[in-house]
């Protein structure tokens, strides 16, 4: 009975840990989703200022 009330808890426990992983990773994958939209905008700024100079001449 204590070898199955210990198993149990260990199984719990790994679910949550688990879940909390998942979690961790969709945050991770958010921050790299907003750090290559944030750099694909200053691509985009650079490349319409070098439009905007050759424009000018």
């Amino acid at each position: 009975v204590e070898t199955a009330r210990i198993y149990a808890e260990t199984a719990i426990q790994n679910r949550t840990s688990h879940n909390q992983f998942l979690i961790m990773a969709s945050r991770i994958d958010s921050i790299i989703s907003k750090i290559q939209q944030a750099n694909a905008q200053s691509v985009m700024v650079q490349n319409m200022k070098q439009v905007n100079k050759l424009l000018e001449h």
